[in-house]
């Protein structure tokens, strides 16, 4: 049984954080600025929903796992030595820092590989799944019914918020008309 009705299955790079063409976020303050914005904005629409969780489809799944105590995660142990000092790492360190700033407590998982074996499996227990995702889902919206994807490239903008809504809209009625 889930806590919520409704999942958003978010990744990281090149949709909540501005990228270069699919190649990896940029490495600079003005993605860390709109990484900010972008989490802010989540977390505002998941407070006044009040019935949606987040799940993790990143590629970064492979640096977390997922502490089911705290709805967090945290870092794999043979990533953290190079996570907590290496200079590779910093943006990484400031965009996990403002995740658990902002997000904490509303993730429910991370992605165990496959973004479609993860939506397929979340399908079966959630009314409605939603990605933010750069990778083109669009073709699982054919074979899920209760599935909504939505393109985001390094902005979350107003627009996407409306089509979660009328996509719940339509799930909450669908369900009452079963």
């Amino acid at each position: 049984m889930v806590k919520n009705q409704f999942v958003i299955c978010i990744d990281i790079d090149d949709s909540l954080l501005p990228a270069y063409d699919n190649c990896g976020f940029y490495k600079d303050t003005y993605a860390i600025d709109q990484f900010e914005l972008n989490v802010k904005i989540l977390r505002s629409y998941l407070k006044k929903k009040n019935n949606i969780d987040l799940f993790l489809t990143s590629s970064w799944s492979k640096l977390f796992n997922y502490d089911k105590e705290n709805n967090f995660f945290r870092i794999k142990d043979k990533f953290k030595y190079d996570f907590e000092h290496s200079i590779h790492m910093y943006y990484m360190r400031i965009i996990y820092r403002l995740m658990n700033e902002y997000l904490k407590g509303f993730f429910i998982g991370i992605s165990q590989g496959s973004r479609t074996n993860d939506i397929i499996e979340l399908s079966k227990r959630y009314n409605g799944v939603i990605a933010f995702d750069d990778f083109n889902l669009s073709n699982l919206e054919k074979e899920i019914k209760n599935f909504k994807y939505i393109p985001a490239y390094g902005a979350l903008v107003p627009p996407m918020f409306y089509f979660i809504d009328k996509f719940i809209e339509e799930r909450i009625s669908d369900k009452r008309n079963d």
